[in-house]
């Protein structure tokens, strides 16, 4: 019998980490109730909520899922662009060590090591202070964002907890 494949999925709304068994193409949400449906594009699969679930939605919500697209895309090209940079730097720094414990000279040995490590430094600094640059006045919004739609949950809440209000019965 064949295992079921288990994917790993984030939910646009509050950015849970979801497991959903690859066959089921709707459900809702654990979390926030969210009901979402699972899009699978260029092998890639997704959560989106379903058009119901949007259009119930508020636009404070609505704004949260487009601001928490737009951050992960902003990691992911960062992430992407020092992964390769970094891979190259040590490959290259491999490749020079390699040489020179061929030719048994220390001094390369030792500065081939020295500007590795100052060039990993280098790339370092600049995945953390390029990506916190572009991405720190996002995630301020996306706090707003959230603390918003938090509160609409608590008042909608509070709303539906509310007794009647009618005239009493003597």
């Amino acid at each position: 019998m064949a295992e079921k494949k288990i994917l790993r999925l984030t939910c646009p709304v509050c950015e849970t980490r979801l497991r959903i068994a690859e066959d089921i193409v709707r459900f809702a949400c654990l979390n926030c109730g969210t009901e979402l449906r699972v899009v699978k594009e260029d092998g890639l699969a997704q959560l989106k909520p379903t058009e119901t679930s949007t259009s119930q939605m508020t636009e404070a919500q609505q704004q949260l899922i487009q601001l928490n697209q737009t951050l992960r895309q902003a990691d992911d090209t960062f992430g992407v662009g020092c992964a390769v940079t970094t891979m190259g730097i040590t490959l290259a720094a491999c490749i020079v060590l390699t040489l020179a414990i061929a030719l048994q000279s220390q001094i390369l040995f030792w500065v081939t090591l020295a500007v590795a490590l100052v060039l990993l430094g280098g790339v370092l600094f600049v995945f953390t202070s390029a990506s916190s640059r572009s991405s720190d006045p996002l995630l301020r919004q996306r706090d707003r964002l959230q603390a918003e739609v938090e509160r609409e949950t608590i008042s909608e809440t509070d709303e539906e907890n509310q007794p009647n209000a009618g005239p009493s019965e003597a």
